[in-house]
């Protein structure tokens, strides 16, 4: 059975439930104008260990967060879920709710994607995939 045998997946009320965390491993820096370049350590493989002492390929990809992802990385505490999120961000930038929830949970799977951050799922949350 392989990974993609065994997703999960979970319905939208799950994940608006979902508590964004930070990776433990990332390093912030604050840049001009309060926003953040959050370096974070590339994933080790017997691939990219070569690639680092053939090349000097670096240990970290840095990504530069503006303004509105900057907030988001600010409001990932580890204690606060997506649906108030989603409502913070609809106050602060005047967005409506549906803009605000799309853009949003969009914005986390790609940071999720990327390693940037976590997200915390009550197991009677997710669904198996067939």
């Amino acid at each position: 059975m392989t990974a993609k045998d065994k997703a999960q997946k979970l319905d939208r009320d799950a994940s608006l439930k979902a508590v964004p965390v930070r990776n433990q491993l990332a390093k912030v820096e604050e840049l001009e104008g309060g926003k953040v370049r959050i370096s974070v350590p590339i994933r080790e493989t017997w691939w990219t260990r070569i690639l680092q002492r053939l090349t000097k390929a670096p240990k970290y990809k840095k990504i530069e967060l503006d303004e509105v992802g900057t907030f988001v990385w600010q409001q990932c505490d580890g204690n606060t879920n997506v649906a108030a999120l989603v409502d913070r961000l609809c106050k602060r930038y005047n967005l409506s709710h549906r803009e605000s929830e799309v853009s949003l949970t969009q914005y986390l799977r790609d940071l999720a994607r990327r390693g940037v951050i976590g997200l915390g799922v009550s197991p009677e949350h997710l669904k198996k995939d067939k």
